[in-house]
């Protein structure tokens, strides 16, 4: 396996890892869920009736999670309705007079007090909307809000995990590789002045006369004598290129 696919790999077990992790340490989730009937007369509603041309039992249980009843339960509690109407749900059981209300909190306290403020709203909504002319509806409680801890979504928060594992996993695959740039070639050090002064004079020195060779080389003599390991001090150099100038141009 080479290092970019093992790379990717890794990527995608860490993400799984991470998502599991994350549900783990989340704050757990509790639903209350309350059961209500819907009665006609005083007597449970049959499936079949309708109202407004529509299910009875559907429609009340719209109701329960509609504006009014979060509007009501907010105003009641002290608690945002945008945060309400996120929560609370509510569906008819099929072919029954029966419809559940749940609310989902990261507080227990607090996700019962909801479901049960929310049946008493849906109780009085019902009566004040249908209690008039022939139907006489009504909707009651028959079984109060009963609260569960919600399993951690492990499937789901693995799954986002590995998605984004894997992704990242892709890119690091379809990534270009990077070819190293090649090393710059290092250009061999320039001799100390008085070696070049020296050569220079052994190569080019029968082009000049006798005088300016012995000027020279008295001079050179002198200077190696203050040379330290071949090297003159900064001031003394620049002194002596200036005076070797001609001898040393290309």
């Amino acid at each position: 396996m080479t290092v970019r696919a093992l790379i990717a790999a890794s990527c995608v077990a860490i993400g799984c890892a991470v998502g599991v992790v994350i549900a783990f340490v989340s704050a757990p989730t509790y639903r209350a869920t309350t059961t209500m009937v819907v009665e006609l007369r005083g007597l449970p509603a049959a499936p079949s009736t309708m109202v407004d041309a529509k299910a009875l039992v559907p429609t009340v249980a719209a109701l329960a999670s509609g504006d009014t009843v979060v509007e009501n339960v907010a105003a009641s509690l002290r608690l945002p309705a945008a945060t309400i109407r996120s929560h609370l749900h509510a569906s008819a059981v099929k072919n029954t007079a029966l419809f559940r209300l749940w609310y989902d909190d990261s507080s227990m306290t607090r996700a019962a007090r909801v479901a049960d403020r929310a049946a008493s709203v849906v109780t009085l909504l019902v009566v004040s909307r249908f209690s008039g002319g022939s139907l006489q509806l009504s909707a009651a409680v028959t079984d109060p809000p009963r609260t569960t801890k919600l399993s951690a979504p492990w499937r789901k928060d693995g799954l986002i995990g590995l998605l984004a594992g894997a992704v990242l996993g892709a890119v690091v695959l379809v990534l270009p590789r990077r070819r190293p740039a090649p090393a710059a070639a290092v250009a061999d050090p320039e001799p100390p002045l008085l070696e070049r002064v020296r050569a220079a004079l052994a190569v080019k020195g029968s082009e000049y006369d006798d005088a300016q060779l012995a000027r020279w080389e008295a001079y050179l003599d002198e200077l190696e004598a203050q040379a330290a390991n071949g090297t003159l001090p900064p001031q003394l150099e620049r002194q002596a290129a200036g005076f070797f100038a001609p001898l040393l141009k290309p």
